[in-house]
């Protein structure tokens, strides 16, 4: 049976610091949004900690903003 090829588009996990870099964080950043439970990954151990697509995703959804023109004050 064939074994199927993961891509860079279809990886399970994504290291730390390329997550980071994917969403313009840095490292503490991230940790500090892992810990506060905005930002879910996967460890395997304290040095070793990945994301998903889903879990990146997910936290963007979580920290749009939408603002009402009527409601932004003015300078």
């Amino acid at each position: 049976m064939p074994c199927k090829t993961v891509t860079n588009n279809d990886r399970l996990l994504i290291p730390l610091m390329e997550a980071c870099q994917m969403l313009g964080l840095c490292r503490q950043t991230m940790m500090k949004h892992v810990y506060s439970g905005d930002l879910d990954c996967v460890r395997f151990s304290p040095r070793l900690v990945f994301f998903t697509i889903d879990d990146l995703s997910k936290f963007i959804e979580k920290s749009r903003v939408h603002y009402d023109p009527t409601t932004i004050p003015s300078s």
